[in-house]
């Protein structure tokens, strides 16, 4: 049972950092400028067809993310990028961060992630 707990949990929540929650349309706080809450904005404006806003959210967040080596935001950054880019018609542009969304998912053995990018990419290449 904690085998199948383990895999379905973030690397962070095993590293003492509180997981980032980005699957939520909640709100970070308005005084929170953490790379989390930069992501989680960057969702919430895709969720409001806000792409070109997002956009630079997300860019921002993968800036931060190199910089601190945080694999788990950079790949929820890459996948908000894709989101995107597809919402804006950039089929290929969406697809290149797409896929590097995917291999760092694979590499973090995120299951639920990974399925979320495998799904993205099957309708990206329906709109191809």
């Amino acid at each position: 049972m904690f085998a199948a707990l383990a895999l379905s949990l973030p690397l962070q929540a095993f590293c003492g950092q509180p997981p980032c929650d980005v699957y939520t349309q909640k709100a970070p706080p308005p005084q929170e400028t953490s790379t989390c809450a930069v992501v989680q904005l960057g969702f919430g404006l895709i969720s409001k067809d806000r792409p070109k806003r997002a956009e630079k959210l997300f860019d921002i967040a993968l800036k931060r993310t190199t910089q601190d080596h945080d694999q788990f935001l950079e790949a929820h950054a890459y996948r908000g990028l894709s989101d995107a880019l597809f919402l804006e018609g950039e089929y290929p542009a969406s697809k290149a961060d797409a896929e590097k969304a995917l291999r760092i998912f694979l590499d973090l053995k995120d299951a639920h992630a990974t399925a979320l990018m495998r799904d993205d990419l099957g309708l990206i290449a329906i709109q191809n």
